[in-house]
């Protein structure tokens, strides 16, 4: 709990420097005597991370991209200017551009020369209180980062929906749960490989996320953001469902693999 932020009346939270980098979320009791909770977001720096790079243009070889910057509401400027970056694997070590066809190694502009095709390209700004903003890094030639969405509401008896976007996927989903946002691996959920998972009891106050194989990334795999923590349903009939939501799981990652299923 954040001292003196609670009662019917405190429905407005001051971020403060001792909550900067931190998650925080409100949490109140509904009439059925259950506390529902909103979604766990991460302070940073009176909100710089509204912040945005993105880049225009299309990626190809002889093509020009364009990079724009907006502080959002952070009421900072960006400082310097962009610099531009590739690397071989979308999730690999970047390096700074340079050599012949570069329109502006430091500018809003880049041209990209034949030595550029088939890597993947960003440009990053730094914000006046210091933190770097990196824009979408895609692939010239072709494709899209790879990523792993999930989309869905994080409660028990809900069900999430995973899609993948950019190349070089292959295999079904794996489902993962961990016991905090910032974990860097979680443990598989039995019998979800689909594209969906329906939330069951025993994942109440988990963080949940999906990923998928793919031969892009120096990793192996893309992997959606952390999901939750899971709420617990306003009301639930009996005890832990897990057998039957593990079952359920597992029917929709068969249909997802074309197999028909007779219950």
């Amino acid at each position: 709990p954040i001292s003196g932020a609670t009662g019917e009346n405190k429905n407005q939270l001051t971020l403060t420097d001792s909550l900067k980098d931190k998650y925080v979320r409100a949490t109140r009791t509904n009439s059925n005597n259950k506390k529902v909770s909103s979604d766990a977001k991460q302070v940073n720096g009176g909100g710089s991370d509204e912040a945005t790079v993105t880049v225009s243009g299309t990626y190809k070889v002889g093509s020009k991209l364009t990079a724009s910057s907006d502080p959002g509401k952070t009421g900072e400027t960006f400082v310097n200017d962009f610099i531009w970056e590739y690397a071989y694997n979308a999730d690999g070590s970047y390096y700074s551009i340079t050599g012949t066809g570069v329109t502006g190694e430091y500018g809003s502009e880049l041209t990209i020369d034949a030595d550029l095709d088939g890597k993947y390209i960003r440009a990053k700004r730094t914000l006046s209180s210091g933190p770097l903003f990196y824009s979408d890094s895609k692939k010239v030639g072709g494709g899209d980062e790879p990523k792993v969405t999930v989309t869905g509401e994080t409660k028990v008896g809900a069900i999430l929906t995973a899609t993948s976007t950019g190349d070089g996927f292959s295999g079904g989903f794996i489902w993962e749960l961990a016991d905090s946002k910032t974990a860097t691996s979680g443990t598989p959920i039995s019998g979800a490989s689909g594209s969906t998972l329906t939330i069951y009891a025993s994942l109440a106050t988990k963080y949940v996320r999906a990923k998928k194989e793919n031969s892009n990334l120096a990793s192996s795999y893309a992997a959606s953001e952390w999901m939750g923590p899971i709420a617990a349903a306003d009301t639930q009939a009996g005890g832990d469902d897990a057998t039957a939501r593990t079952a359920e799981n597992l029917m929709r990652s068969l249909e997802d693999a074309g197999m028909n299923v007779v219950e």
